[in-house]
């Protein structure tokens, strides 16, 4: 309308905005609990050790603005993202000038986790993988090729938050979980378990006792047997290339396409 308003902002204070954002992260706790804004500050403060010029800022449900005066802070922040506070995922995105906050994907995480149960390893694959935290957690998978079998492999995962052992979903517990299904109460035993933690600590294992092996055994039986006769056939037709040395890991094209050869991927979604 030609009568509105016109507010025109002065091109040094633009420039100074935006060179104070691009020392900044936007993040979202992904969790269903309720997060109160006014312990945040002295909280991350502690956890991140007390970066130079923070102040944590709300921008919308459960979404902050985190400014830093260095942006080495910000970057080294950013790598151990998603962080866990109040037993919940942070997942945290570089700020980019122009963007809306609504439209960025915090559900997509980086996560590692373990796979036991590979032919011809002893103990377990390390792998690091984007995890779409709206979807349940996997316990396992068949995998394999048709001339040597498809065999079970579990995985365990590093560092989980708060999970519901009932449906497979970060965020919240078993009590209330509104997932559950149909016709099971709170005396039937959830499907999945805190064996889904990794609990490696260095080099040492620590191993449930053997009537809960035992329990754990009866459930991944019970899970084969309901894996789709087409996802048998499909895992059927993948390879894994094996690489040398000790930390090998698992990468699809996709990956290996942007990015550098020191870091890795597997696409958890890959196989739907």
């Amino acid at each position: 309308m030609e009568n509105s308003p016109l507010i025109i902002y002065d091109e040094e204070d633009v420039r100074e905005g935006v060179n104070t954002c691009l020392k900044s992260l936007v993040g979202r706790f992904l969790t269903e609990k309720p997060i109160h804004a006014n312990s945040l500050q002295n909280a991350l403060a502690g956890i991140w050790c007390n970066p130079k010029g923070f102040k944590v800022e709300e921008v919308g449900d459960k979404t902050f603005h985190f400014l830093f005066a260095e942006e080495k802070d910000a970057d080294r922040i950013l790598v151990g993202s998603p962080w866990i506070f109040g037993n919940s995922w942070l997942s945290l995105k570089r700020w980019e000038r122009g963007q809306q906050i609504d439209e960025l994907n915090f559900l997509m995480v980086p996560m590692k986790m373990q796979i036991w149960g590979l032919p011809e390893k002893e103990s377990f694959v390390k792998v690091k993988v984007r995890f779409d935290s709206s979807i349940p957690l996997e316990a396992g998978i068949n995998v394999g090729s048709r001339s040597d079998g498809i065999p079970w492999v579990d995985f365990q995962y590093v560092r989980l938050p708060q999970l519901c052992y009932s449906c497979g979903l970060v965020g919240h517990d078993d009590d209330g979980c509104s997932r559950k299904q149909e016709g099971s109460n709170d005396k039937d035993e959830p499907p999945l378990g805190p064996w889904l933690r990794a609990s490696q600590f260095g080099r040492k294992v620590l191993l449930t006792s053997h009537e809960e092996n035992q329990n754990k055994q009866g459930k991944r039986e019970a899970r084969k047997a309901n894996v789709s006769k087409e996802l048998l056939e499909m895992l059927s037709m993948l390879s894994v290339n094996k690489e040398s040395g000790p930390n090998s890991k698992v990468q699809n094209d996709e990956d290996r396409e942007g990015r550098g050869e020191g870091t890795q991927w597997w696409n958890s979604n890959s196989v739907e």
